[in-house]
């Protein structure tokens, strides 16, 4: 799911925020030990910020709760910074 503000500072500027879950064993042929027990998301915000017509920057950061769908790894957070050139 992504939920996004258009036009938030600057004209062409935006900022988004996105949930997600990935990929997960509910069921198998080979048994329970094979199924993932936790439920991980996904969780990501970002703000595309339009310098110019042909210069944007997106700092952003995501945060990833239980990784592998194990409710005993801790929380891993990520910041981004892109840069996007248009010719």
């Amino acid at each position: 799911m992504l939920v996004a503000l258009r036009n938030i500072g600057r004209k062409g500027s935006f900022a988004g925020f996105t949930v997600g879950q990935p990929p997960k064993v509910t069921h198998n042929s080979f048994g329970d030990g094979f199924k993932d027990k936790g439920t991980s998301l996904h969780l990501e915000a970002f703000y595309h910020f339009q310098v110019t017509d042909n210069l944007a920057i997106t700092p952003g950061l995501f945060m990833i709760t239980s990784p592998e769908h194990n409710d005993s790894n801790g929380s891993i957070y990520v910041s981004t910074v892109r840069t996007t050139f248009t010719y």
